[in-house]
């Protein structure tokens, strides 16, 4: 600390005051430390308008369509195989039983001309009749089975027709559903725009609410050096502290250029009745006493 020379007791007194003053009860400046914020990147959402709605409505609801239609088709499709093969196996049984009819026929034309030859009846009336017989329950067999698997053939060709003909109308058959496919489409994009929003405010109020944790944090943490530091420097400092900061040089300085400026026996024995120097001097006071005893010769 920088003072003028006392030249009076007054003066010296005034000062070791300041000098009090300046060491024991200046307050040191304290600007806090300074603490970085976070700040957090928000979610951005856009929400689709109608028009967009309404277009990713319609795209979706068309890859729907397509599928629809591709699965419908196939069904058909395999439906009509199906039938195809039933219709090719109806012909082919037909076929089939028909030439077993025609081969029970020549055996048993067979058994009656044999018959009719071992005993001698060959050309007779009785074995024509039992030929036309035989010949008429065959054919009338013939005929109930081929009408039997006719109305089953057509019956299965009709199916086979049906399902053609939804092939053939299968794009308008769905027209329909396409439509209110769009529709469910429409009201599922808006609720999924809802929820992308609620989702992006959720984030978004979350990183608010960690901002403002952090603030407090930081807040407390500042509070807590504030008292700190208001405990450090309501304390009293140590001799040591006082001898680092240059107080008792500074009283020492002081007082002795003041007594330095008295006859060295006057300045002893004026000192010696200072006892308020020993507030400000401390232990050093009895050093300075002893100083200006040696000098006064006593």
């Amino acid at each position: 600390m920088t003072f003028n020379q006392p030249t009076t007791k007054a003066e010296m007194y005034e000062i070791l005051v300041e000098i009090y003053k300046y060491y024991r009860l200046r307050k040191v400046d304290y600007e806090g430390v300074a603490f970085q914020t976070i700040s957090l990147e928000r979610l951005q959402h856009t929400p689709l308008n109608d028009a967009e709605i309404a277009q990713r409505a319609r795209a979706i609801a068309y890859t729907d369509y397509q599928k629809e239609i591709a699965d419908k088709t196939f069904e058909v499709n395999v439906k009509i195989q199906e039938l195809t093969a039933k219709k090719t196996l109806l012909s082919q049984n037909l076929a089939s039983e028909l030439s077993d009819l025609d081969f029970q026929l020549e055996q048993s034309l067979k058994d009656v001309q044999e018959q009719a030859t071992l005993r001698g009846m060959a050309n007779s009336v009785v074995v024509s009749d039992r030929i036309q017989e035989l010949t008429d329950k065959i054919n009338a067999k013939k005929n109930k089975l081929t009408a039997k698997y006719n109305g089953l053939i057509t019956q299965t060709q009709s199916q086979i027709e049906g399902y053609t003909s939804v092939l053939d109308n299968i794009s308008e058959y769905y027209n329909t559903y396409y439509q209110s496919a769009i529709t469910k489409r429409t009201g599922e994009v808006k609720d999924s725009q809802k929820a992308i929003e609620m989702e992006v405010f959720k984030y978004n109020n979350s990183l608010d609410e960690k901002e403002q944790r952090h603030k407090n944090a930081i807040e407390q943490v500042k509070a807590n050096l504030d008292i700190k530091y208001a405990q450090i420097f309501a304390t009293s400092f140590t001799k040591e502290q006082l001898v680092e900061m240059g107080y008792y040089k500074d009283v020492i300085a002081c007082v002795t250029s003041y007594y330095n400026t008295l006859e060295p026996t006057f300045a002893y024995q004026d000192i010696t009745g200072e006892g308020n120097l020993a507030t400000y001097l401390e232990d050093y006071y009895a050093n300075i006493v002893y100083m200006y005893r040696n000098r006064a010769g006593a």
